[in-house]
């Protein structure tokens, strides 16, 4: 009987042993699948990681390269606009030299406009001088021809003639007045 309560008792320990060794081997190939589980999730981590680390140094290349063409860019534009600044200014400055020259070329529209009065007026003023100088020449051609008439002995001829000076008598200078004086008492 001994033997067989050391069997039954060995019966009972060995499936107690057998559970303990199942339990603690389910519970070594539990860690170990715990950590293989968190190694595997430790790589997938690391791999994310990565792929996000990648997907932003690319990023940030793309926007240096923008950034630099944009930069070009904007200083191209301020170069442009700095020429269109300088040529508007020298369109300006054309502008007010044109009003300064519409100004001017009034002004001298202004002063021709007087200079032709003036050229009329003194063209008028000319031509009776002129006329003046011809019925002066006229009325001393006609005392000439009276005092010729008066000495050829001709006093009808002379009388003619110094009627035909009377009305001109003002133009005859002081000498030939004095002559017409003569003709005319005598």
């Amino acid at each position: 009987m001994a033997k067989d309560d050391m069997q039954k008792t060995e019966a009972v320990q060995a499936p107690k042993n057998e559970t303990v060794e199942k339990s603690a081997e389910e519970e070594i190939l539990s860690r170990k699948r715990r950590m293989a589980l968190v190694s595997y999730l430790a790589v997938l981590f690391a791999v994310a990681f990565l792929l996000v680390t990648v997907s932003m140094i690319i990023e940030n290349r793309q926007l240096q390269d923008s950034a630099g063409t944009l930069t070009s860019r904007i200083q191209q534009l301020q170069a442009d606009n700095e020429k269109y600044q300088e040529t508007n200014k020298k369109l300006v400055e054309a502008n007010s030299s044109i009003g300064g020259l519409k100004d001017a070329n009034t002004a001298l529209q202004k002063e021709k406009e007087e200079l032709e009065t003036k050229n009329a007026s003194l063209t008028e003023d000319v031509s009776k001088l002129n006329e003046k100088a011809a019925q002066t020449v006229q009325v001393h051609e006609l005392l000439y021809a009276a005092v010729a008439a008066n000495e050829e002995g001709d006093f009808e001829k002379m009388e003619e003639l110094l009627e035909q000076i009377e009305p001109m008598k003002d133009l005859l200078c002081p000498t030939a007045l004095e002559i017409y004086m003569e003709l005319a008492l005598a």
